[in-house]
């Protein structure tokens, strides 16, 4: 698995690397912040993929055995579910496995709290620079929109709103 994800990776790395090459033969006046626009968003996607990777190099959570937090009676595995995680160095999209317990039909996604990864499809680190941002800027609206310029990950008014809400000015760090 390891030498397939490497392979996948300096795969998709050359061949960003070659896309801007190009693009930089076609643009020989750009200027320095034209070339970082360009690259900003192919570099997320090469970051997604490494952090993807990484995420789940000791495995999907498939085969740990877990007991219930409720009734701490053994889970079961239900297969995988995807689950799509919005960060400022790339977005990823996680395959992890899915427990139940069949005795109080709690569930939960064990690598989902390994890596602390909110209900919000955010790290607690990336909510946190949202609401920062939120607090220097008295409008949710121009709040977003400077969150995702700074971050280049999109954050709408009311995604920024449910999330001060919902944890009620505390930090989730």
């Amino acid at each position: 698995m390891h030498e397939r994800q490497r392979q996948e990776f300096l795969g998709a790395a050359a061949e960003m690397f070659d896309r801007l090459h190009v693009w930089r033969a076609q643009h020989p006046e750009a200027s320095f912040d034209e070339i970082a626009a360009e690259v900003t968003p192919q570099r997320r996607q090469l970051m997604g993929l490494l952090l993807c990777c990484l995420a789940t190099q000791h495995g999907d959570g498939r085969y740990a055995t877990l007991a219930c937090p409720t009734c701490h009676m053994p889970m079961k595995s239900s297969g995988l579910r995807k689950r799509q995680v919005v960060h400022p160095e790339g977005d990823v999209l996680l395959k992890r496995s899915y427990h139940y317990c069949p005795f109080c039909a709690s569930g939960l996604f064990s690598l989902d709290q390994q890596l602390k990864i909110t209900s919000l499809r955010m790290t607690p680190a990336t909510i946190d620079a949202a609401l920062t941002v939120r607090d220097l800027i008295d409008s949710y609206r121009l709040a977003a929109e400077q969150f995702t310029a700074l971050t280049h990950v999109y954050v709408s008014k009311s995604s920024l709103q449910r999330i001060a809400n919902s944890l009620d000015g505390e930090s989730v760090a």
